[in-house]
């Protein structure tokens, strides 16, 4: 029986690949740094920073992007182009099949070919992909956990406002704990674990708003000022959609010059996690998983 596919805790600096479902093995392995290559939607003079690739297999490709950068291309070359770019393979088809906000670093899945596209769609869709993010907010929410759910509405000066009514409702799941403080000095920092059930435009920043604890670096929505946005895909399960096994990706958001607490992350996204395919965060209702295809 082919081994499930996996990756560790990575720092957003590293580069580290994992198995792949035409290598079944037990080990990881590194996928070849790729020749850079032309491409047409980059404008002449503009350099790609391709993201770094956490897992890939012959459906789907997992990558880190990185913070400040763009889904699509903008002044600079956006996620999609840059990874576009630094392929070697000029025929090969990249299809999106979910995104992040600018700010918003982490995890982000591409299908490679038509029919994995269709399949992970629908399995975001039908919410059998489950996502883990994690946040930095330098004021205590009026809660420490739960859930915050209400209808999204458009506001002015590109922000998004949380509703009372639930017609049809964003729905977040959380829990906050203290963190270290930063570099800047700020005491009473939070970090925030979000599981969101559904996936609408800022959802997990106007949650984060509604609870009185903008996230960090969040200047649309009143958060501290800070040269990010402190909000991170950290993990990502998708179970056997008919095209290889199941994946599991845990992404850690530590870096050298940002200041996440790393002791507070391994404390809830360990290692030996991208390992377990039961259920995670099993004494913790709001975080519960499971790897289900139902």
């Amino acid at each position: 029986m082919e081994a499930a596919a996996r990756a560790s805790l990575l720092p957003s600096t590293s580069a580290r690949s994992f198995p792949s479902r035409s290598r079944a093995s037990s080990r990881s392995f590194s996928i070849p740094r790729r020749r850079p290559r032309a491409n047409a939607a980059l404008a002449p003079g503009s350099e790609a920073v391709a993201p770094v690739v956490l897992y890939e297999n012959d459906a789907l490709i997992v990558v880190n992007k990185r913070s400040g950068q763009s889904f699509h291309s903008e002044f600079e070359p956006g996620t999609l182009a840059s990874l576009r770019s630094a392929r070697d393979d000029e025929d090969e088809r990249l299809y999106s099949v979910h995104r992040l906000d600018k700010g918003t670093s982490g995890v982000l899945v591409f299908a490679k070919t038509k029919e994995a596209a269709r399949a992970l769609s629908e399995a975001f869709e039908k919410r059998l992909i489950v996502k883990y993010y994690v946040g930095v907010s330098s004021k205590r929410p009026k809660r420490k956990m739960g859930t915050v759910i209400g209808d999204m509405k458009a506001s002015r000066r590109s922000q998004w406002m949380l509703l009372q009514s639930r017609n049809n409702p964003s729905e977040t799941k959380f829990l906050s704990f203290g963190c270290a403080s930063g570099t800047d000095g700020v005491s009473g920092r939070r970090m925030f674990i979000f599981k969101p059930i559904t996936g609408r435009t800022h959802q997990l920043r106007v949650a984060a708003k509604s609870l009185g604890a903008a996230l960090i670096g969040d200047s649309t929505y009143g958060g501290l000022a800070n040269t990010r946005l402190y909000l991170h895909a950290a993990a990502i399960r998708i179970p056997d959609l008919g095209f290889g096994p199941p994946v599991q990706i845990i992404c850690s958001p530590v870096s050298a010059d940002e200041d996440w607490d790393s002791e507070a992350f391994d404390k809830y996204f360990p290692q030996e996690l991208a390992e377990n395919y039961g259920v995670w965060f099993d004494d913790q209702p709001l975080l519960r998983s499971s790897l289900t295809t139902n």
